[in-house]
């Protein structure tokens, strides 16, 4: 495997961020809206998926919200 500073050697910094990118907001899509579609596609049928990942990214805004009051 490829270690992050050949990753930046071969491929410079711009597309290595822009490809983490890429894979951080597919990663968030399927967690919260849909692991069927690709991201930004809402589709109607699957209406039931969206209405999970509301309430996934709430739980996540306050768990995230009690570690900062943690801290």
């Amino acid at each position: 495997m490829p270690s992050l500073f050949s990753k930046l050697k071969e491929a410079g910094l711009k597309e290595v961020w822009e490809k983490s990118v890429e894979f951080c907001k597919e990663y968030l899509w399927w967690s919260f809206v849909d692991i069927d579609e690709p991201w930004g596609e809402f589709r109607a049928e699957n209406l039931h998926t969206y209405s999970t990942g509301i309430f996934a990214v709430v739980g996540l805004f306050l768990l995230l919200l009690s570690y900062i009051y943690s801290l």
